[in-house]
């Protein structure tokens, strides 16, 4: 499988013949989807963050006015969920990642996704690995 494959593709970008803009406008797509955002590594992560963002903010979610700094945050948890997965070798925790992208997107979008604090203090068994690995995360 050759590795531009995008494995998290939408169902709007696997039928885009047209080849109408994901962002809006082209400059908006070359800024997200090029090296815009200054860090390549997370551009593969772009289709998963757009629906882990239209999945938690609903409405709020605007891909044609998104800023860069919001987009680029939620990549970044993602990469870090999975490459914590990855390196260690451990298993996900679903219901904590489920609350913490809560967490982080409604902050990002100044919007009260209701989430389980209490939960967030908490990683399964099977999901720990360091005490600090949260800290690479923010």
């Amino acid at each position: 499988m050759p590795y531009e494959k995008n494995l998290f593709a939408t169902a709007e970008e696997r039928n885009n013949l047209s080849g109408e803009p994901i962002y809006g406008e082209p400059s908006r797509d070359w800024f997200f989807l090029e090296d815009g955002l200054g860090v390549e590594q997370f551009r593969r992560f772009a289709p998963l963050a757009r629906k882990a963002l239209r999945h938690y903010a609903k409405d709020a979610y605007n891909i044609s006015t998104i800023d860069r700094y919001t987009e680029r945050m939620v990549r970044k948890h993602i990469c870090n969920f999975m490459r914590v997965k990855v390196e260690e070798k451990v298993q996900y925790d679903w219901e904590f990642i489920d609350n913490c992208m809560k967490m982080v997107i409604g902050d990002l979008l100044k919007i009260d996704i209701p989430y389980d604090e209490a939960r967030l203090s908490y990683l399964i068994p099977e999901a720990q690995v360091h005490a600090d690995w949260e800290k690479t995360m923010h």
